[in-house]
This record gives structure tokens, sequence and C-alpha cells, in this order.
């Protein structure tokens, strides 16, 4: 995801370089023109408005690339909080990892965040949204999830559900694999800032990520430690070769 936040601040300042010096060798030419003169072809008013029609569009352009460069920060900053948070566990016994990708060459998406522990092992996908500045009954805060969808105060989703649910499934077949060993993953979708009020806990949790350490410590204990470096190994190894 820093990637491509990366990626998209270069689209926008290379646009916005466009957008400010694109049109001077135009208008230095045409400042040695008269007005109502041919200019190729064209009379000079006829330019001016070209150049006018294109600085439009490329600051519409810019200013979309601004709107999805924001939602991108966004994401990144709350897959950031919930990595901090999800650390705390590491004293409960449970290993964590980040950006785990499905496939190999990294390019089918990956899985948020890892935890491994006694408990089982979990996978967590972070979806960050922002919240609306009023809602009907006041609680711009809370989203509902009945099993099926999330009830924003401004909007209903799947966005996330099936994505989490998905992943899951794709890792407990990996690390199947890879231990020789059936291996369950529970899926979790995690919302931070947002109270979630939940009426479906299975297969999927839908959780602040404040809840997530109780919820997961309160599962029983399902896993030896034998079973759990097994477990780590296969994640470590596609999940640390990192591209630069």
């Amino acid at each position: 995801l820093g990637l491509e936040v990366e990626k998209r601040m270069e689209r926008c300042l290379l646009t916005f370089v466009f957008l400010c010096l694109g049109p001077i060798p135009f208008l230095a030419s045409a400042g040695k023109v008269s007005t109502g003169l041919l200019w190729f072809g064209l009379s000079s008013w006829v330019w001016f408005a070209l150049l006018f029609g294109a600085g439009f569009a490329c600051s519409f352009v810019l200013s979309k690339q601004i709107r999805s460069l924001a939602n991108y920060f966004l994401g990144l900053r709350g897959e950031r909080l919930v990595g901090e948070m999800l650390h705390s566990m590491l004293k409960d016994g449970f290993e964590v990892f980040h950006d785990f990708p499905i496939e190999p060459d990294g390019k089918t998406g990956n899985i948020d965040h890892i935890l491994v522990g006694p408990n089982g092992v979990f996978a967590v996908e972070t979806k960050t949204y922002r919240k609306p500045t009023e809602a009907a009954d006041g609680k711009n805060y809370e989203v509902k999830f009945d099993g099926k969808k999330l009830r924003f105060p401004h909007r209903t989703t799947k966005k996330g559900i099936g994505q989490a649910t998905h992943n899951a499934r794709l890792l407990s077949k990996h690390l199947s694999q890879e231990t020789g060993q059936t291996i369950g993953v529970a899926p979790v979708l995690t919302l931070p800032g947002w109270f979630v009020d939940s009426t479906s806990w299975e297969p999927l949790l839908v959780l602040n990520p404040k809840g997530i350490r109780k919820i997961l410590l309160n599962k029983p204990v399902c896993l030896d430690d034998e079973l759990i470096r097994k477990i780590c190994v296969a994640i470590e190894r596609r999940c640390r070769d990192v591209e630069f």
C-alpha cells in the first residue's frame, strides 16, 4: 500500500507540473501573434480557448488523483494503526505478520495481517472508512454487521466481507499444504475508528481493532508450540521476501 501511495504521488506531481508548465510555450508563441491573426491555421482566440479547455481537463484529472491519493493515505494509516495494535499480542504468545502475498509472485493481492498463536491462525483484513459529518440517529461512528452486509450511517456495502473470507480460505489451503496438517484460518475484518455492532460471529469476525485481542484470547487453545513453529516458518518463507 505504501508503494501504491508513492506511485500515485508521482502521478499527481507530474500532472501538476504539466498543468503549470504545459501552456508556457504556447502562450510565449501566441504573444508574438496579433489578436485575430491566424496562428497555425487558427486564430489566437481559438488557441486560448483550447488551452483553457486543456487546463480545465488537467485540473479535473488532478483533483481525481488527489482524492484517490487521500483515500490511499487513509488506508495506509489504518493498516499501520492496526499493525501497531496487533503487535501488543506478542506478549500473549502470538506471532504477527504483515502484507502476506497470496501468491508467490506478489501480484495477486495480499493479506494485511496474520496472527498465529495458541488460539489459532487469524487472517486480518483492514478497511478504513471516513465518518459522515452527521447521521440520522446521531451515531455517525457506528456500523452494524448482520453477517451479510456492513451498514454504515451513510452507506451499505459488502466490501471487505468476501475478501476477508476468501483470503482466509486461501491461507488455510497454503498452510495445510506446507505443514501436512489441516490448518483452519479464521477471517477477521477490522474497521479502525468505528464502533461495530455485530449480530454475527461466524465464520467472519467484524471488529474494531481495539477488540481483537480480547475476542481472540477467549477462543480455546488449539495449536501446540511445534505446530505454531511450522506455520510461522511457512508464512515467513513468503512474507519476508520484500521487493524494493
